[in-house]
């Protein structure tokens, strides 16, 4: 056991049935689920002492989300991918029976029960694919691409057993 699986096993409490925890809260059956950020997450305009620290802080943000948008999110505004939200809060992804469902855990992915905060049904879901590059930490990056052709990339990390094989699948349902 690492030193982060130490700290996160003394934080985090026991582990969580995360499927089973979001059918409970009335999701469609999982068949798969990872705990997920996006990669084009808007960074925040705060820090900084001072008004010029602050500005310079928020123009700072604006250019990363600006090229971190141009980068990991495709697509016209109003498709798919641009109705996701950007938050920076870790979440678990559901790949559902009828739906990719993203499910508020808490930050230590284990406060039940969790809160339901987006959802794209399974029809409108044309791929999801290892993108074959790593974030920070070595996690991958997964790109989901939707029926209108956008797309979105997303970090995954611990991921279900299943996870990959039913990603795999999972637009061609």
């Amino acid at each position: 056991m690492g030193l982060f699986d130490k700290f996160a096993s003394a934080f985090s409490g026991p582990a969580v049935d995360h499927a089973a925890e979001i059918a409970a809260a009335g999701g469609d059956a999982a068949l798969a689920t990872a705990r997920v950020v996006p990669s084009a997450y808007t960074r925040g305009g705060g820090g900084g002492v001072s008004l010029d620290g602050k500005l310079l802080n928020a123009a700072l943000s604006a250019v990363q989300n600006t090229a971190s948008g141009s980068k990991h999110l495709g697509g016209v505004e109003g498709s798919t991918a641009h109705q996701l939200s950007r938050a920076s809060d870790v979440m678990v992804l559901s790949l559902g029976e009828d739906a990719l469902t993203w499910w508020d855990f808490g930050m230590t992915a284990n406060s039940v029960p969790p809160e339901l905060t987006q959802r794209v049904d399974r029809t409108q879901v044309a791929s999801i694919v290892d993108t074959g590059t790593k974030a920070q930490g070595g996690v991958p990056v997964v790109r989901f691409t939707f029926a209108d052709g956008s797309w979105a990339d997303y970090r995954v990390m611990q991921p279900s057993e299943t996870f990959w094989s039913v990603a795999a699948a999972y637009g061609r349902a």
